[in-house]
């Protein structure tokens, strides 16, 4: 999905909100084309994995793995 700077800047900062509330470890923004990451990222204590290119991370039994998706640019962080 295609989004202006500013609506991929508005989903970043819902899904870490989301994060934040959840206590999530794994933030995936992959899709959506960031320019700048929202500094909002800062206040995420659990977070350990942040993906921002073409795997997208999934989580099964607990164990992380990471799935191709070819639209994606392929820019990954673990923070763990």
């Amino acid at each position: 999905m295609d989004h202006t700077q500013e609506e991929a800047r508005a989903e970043a900062v819902r899904r870490i909100e989301e994060a934040r509330a959840t206590g999530a470890e794994v933030l995936d923004l992959g899709d959506l084309d960031l320019e700048e990451l929202p500094s909002e990222l800062r206040d995420l204590p659990a977070l350990r994995v942040l993906a921002l290119g073409k795997e997208r991370p999934v989580i099964e039994n607990g164990e992380l793995r990471w799935e191709c998706e070819s639209r994606r640019s392929p820019i990954l962080r673990d923070l763990s």
